[in-house]
């Protein structure tokens, strides 16, 4: 049995959970091919949530997506178990994103709206009153005629 796996014999609410790198599960014919386990004591962990777990890669940690919850330890097992680092905060990243394109959309619309209105100012100061039908075709049906 390797040590990292005593924690089970001295703990029971430690969670195997069972997770992979797989973005695409359509051509994998048993997910538990691909599927590592991790141990956490995160009772918020299901399946679809993606996790922060240690590698020796990259910055010694990657990101993978929950297969499996509460598997039974494999307390006799001699690999290592490593700990699960946390929850990545999907929805959390996702509604900022949502936010950040709402302000988007409206800084867009008001920069619009401000270039129409600078351009309009620009046309009113050049034209004669029988002039300004052409802003009526350009859609400004609020034109003040020049006194």
């Amino acid at each position: 049995m390797h040590p990292s796996r005593n924690i089970f014999l001295l703990r029971n609410d430690v969670r195997v959970i069972g997770a992979s790198y797989e973005p695409d599960k359509s051509n994998i014919r048993d997910i538990a091919d691909v599927t590592n386990t991790f141990k956490s004591l995160d009772t918020e962990i299901v399946v679809g949530d993606f996790i922060v777990v240690p590698t020796d890669t990259r910055h010694g940690m990657t990101v993978m997506r929950v297969e499996e919850v509460d598997m039974e330890p494999l307390i006799e097992s001699d690999s290592k178990i490593e700990w699960a680092i946390g929850i990545v905060d999907k929805n959390g990243f996702e509604e900022m994103e949502r936010i950040e394109r709402e302000i988007q959309s409206k800084i867009a619309s008001a920069k619009r709206r401000k270039k129409q209105e600078e351009l309009k100012a620009e046309l009113l100061a050049d034209m004669e009153e029988a002039d300004l039908k052409v802003l009526d075709f350009a859609g400004d049906t609020q034109t003040e005629t020049k006194e």
